[in-house]
């Protein structure tokens, strides 16, 4: 979605989008994150089977995947403010409502010291990276309620990659 929007916004008034909006939508996890490959595939005791791969037999909401899901959720909403472009009106408010769902998933899984664990990217300044540029796009949004809480997150994990930041 972000690379057929920020190539062209026009791309947002194909049906090709359009579906890929709203199969992401179906895809959220009940904790409001999203997996790479499946929905809710949280139960992490499947990993104790003898046969387990690794322990990645489940698929839990990692929250770099969450953040560019708001990364692409948020891009969109911008694009779509320009009035230049559309998308069926159902569309934006179920994306506004994942957003908020999504930022409260990523206020419980932000480690104490501010960052994110980047699941694939396997360390915290991936995760947190990712989850930063999603979050950039909400806030300042008077229709997503948790703009307070957004600017939280956002302080607490910029001082922690202030914090980080090598001298070079």
């Amino acid at each position: 979605v972000m690379a057929f929007v920020k190539q062209d916004p026009g791309w947002l008034n194909r049906s090709a989008v359009t579906k890929a909006l709203e199969w992401i939508l179906g895809m959220q996890g009940d904790d409001g994150g999203w997996g790479a490959f499946d929905r809710n595939n949280n139960k992490l005791f499947f990993n104790k089977v003898p046969f387990s791969d690794m322990n990645s037999m489940c698929d839990p909401s990692p929250s770099a995947i969450t953040g560019r899901i708001l990364e692409a959720f948020g891009l969109v909403m911008q694009v779509l403010e320009t009035g230049l472009y559309r998308v069926p009106d159902s569309l934006v408010p179920r994306m506004k409502q994942a957003a908020v769902k999504a930022i409260a998933f990523l206020d419980k899984e932000q480690e104490a010291f501010g960052g994110w664990y980047g699941r694939w990217g396997v360390n915290y300044i991936y995760g947190t990276s990712n989850v930063l540029c999603g979050l950039d796009y909400f806030t300042d949004r008077p229709d997503c309620d948790p703009d307070i809480l957004v600017h939280s997150l956002i302080r607490s994990s910029s001082r922690w990659l202030c914090e980080i930041q090598q001298a070079d």
